[in-house]
């Protein structure tokens, strides 16, 4: 099997194949650099595949970090990772980069627990903890630097990563180890070649929120002017496309063809009048009898926070309610204080808890709230 590693989620950006029939690395590349990776990663992946002396419809697997990371790195990455993906038919596979960055000291480890240390900034770090053969014994976790050193405290750890000299000179016990501090795409490649075929496309780890500006900037925007139409099949592609700019798992245009031609299926979408960037938006409902739900709800990144999302959502809701739905349902993370938030301003109120209702990266689940709108009291 023939893998290409990529890893953008720190200051450096570093692509790499590996074929594991021979177990070996056929090509890698790997440049330092703060910012400019979604630039950088196009040209050092086609350079980095023809090094292989391969073409890109040669390779059988992408393996790409998840996380923790830089908020934009991550994304980039795993953007990058499934347009390739979905382009060549081939399958993606997610590592976590605390995990890869634990592989560089593996061979050192001799029996010592590794801790995969990186700068989170603002005196935090990313830490996770792994035994000698680099399998996890924690969970990836943020924390301030002195809760990092308070929990590896009496342990004679070896410590690796961009962010181990912040923890070296308060863990006198601890081993600080030279090898390289950042994740290296060819032992993602190495990684990505064993791991199973994923059912879902991997997803980004994050273990806080994006830096933001202050709330108050952020609520001044304006709301912006948008026109609601009906989506028909053939805007399956476009769809899609907003789909994915939305969310790391976005939907492929396969995907928005079968839903849109099932029963009681509707998507509005949101176009900017100024026709600069034309699809802002788009909510997916689907009614069965007097009851509808909402399948999925996104806007443009660069659209957020100007009314978008009410605006789809009361055209929805006031269209099911000419429909002769009475009540509108939804899921969402019970972490996503900002779209509960939004559909609370638009009347629904909390009905229950699932549990464990969302799969999360890197293992383990979220819980959802559920959400219902009273269709025959709505107003928009």
């Amino acid at each position: 099997m023939r893998v290409l590693g990529l890893d953008t989620t720190q200051s450096v950006c570093s692509a790499a194949v590996y074929d594991s029939d021979g177990d070996e690395v056929l090509a890698r590349s790997h440049e330092q650099m703060e910012r400019g990776h979604a630039e950088r990663l196009p040209g050092m992946m086609r350079s980095t595949v023809a090094a292989a002396g391969l073409r890109f419809d040669q390779i059988d697997r992408i393996a790409v970090t998840t996380g923790p990371g830089t908020f934009t790195g991550v994304r980039i990455g795993l953007a990058m990772a499934r347009g390739l993906g979905l382009a060549l038919q081939k399958p993606v596979v997610g590592i976590g980069s605390l995990e890869v960055i634990a592989h560089n000291a593996g061979a050192i480890a001799d029996g010592t627990h590794i801790a995969a240390v990186c700068d989170a900034r603002r005196g935090c770090v990313y830490l996770q903890l792994f035994d000698a053969q680099c399998s996890a014994l924690a969970a990836p976790m943020v924390l301030p630097i002195e809760d990092a050193v308070t929990r590896l405290a009496g342990q004679a750890v070896l410590l690796c990563g961009s962010g181990a000299h912040l923890l070296l000179t308060h863990l006198p016990d601890a081993i600080r180890t030279a090898i390289g501090p950042w994740p290296d795409a060819a032992i993602v490649a190495q990684l990505g070649a064993g791991l199973a075929e994923p059912e879902i496309p991997p997803r980004p780890l994050y273990l806080r929120p994006p830096d933001a500006k202050p709330q108050k900037q952020l609520v001044a925007l304006e709301p912006q002017a948008a026109d609601i139409k009906r989506a028909d099949l053939e805007e399956a592609e476009a769809l899609s496309g907003l789909h994915a700019d939305c969310f790391a798992d976005g939907w492929t245009e396969h995907d928005f063809k079968q839903l849109l031609q099932g029963p009681g299926v509707v998507a509005l979408t949101a176009l900017d009048q100024s026709g600069s960037q034309p699809l802002l938006g788009m909510i997916l409902v689907r009614q069965a009898a007097d009851e509808a739900e909402i399948v999925t709800l996104c806007t443009r990144p660069a659209a957020r926070r100007r009314k978008i999302g009410r605006k789809l959502t009361d055209a929805a809701a006031g269209l099911l309610r000419r429909s002769g739905a009475k009540s509108l349902h939804l899921e969402v993370d019970v972490d996503n204080a900002a779209a509960i938030r939004l559909y609370e301003t638009a009347g629904f109120v909390r009905s229950g808890l699932r549990k464990a209702y969302y799969k999360l990266p890197g293992g383990g689940r979220s819980d959802a709230v559920t959400m219902v709108l009273d269709l025959e009291r709505f107003t928009p």
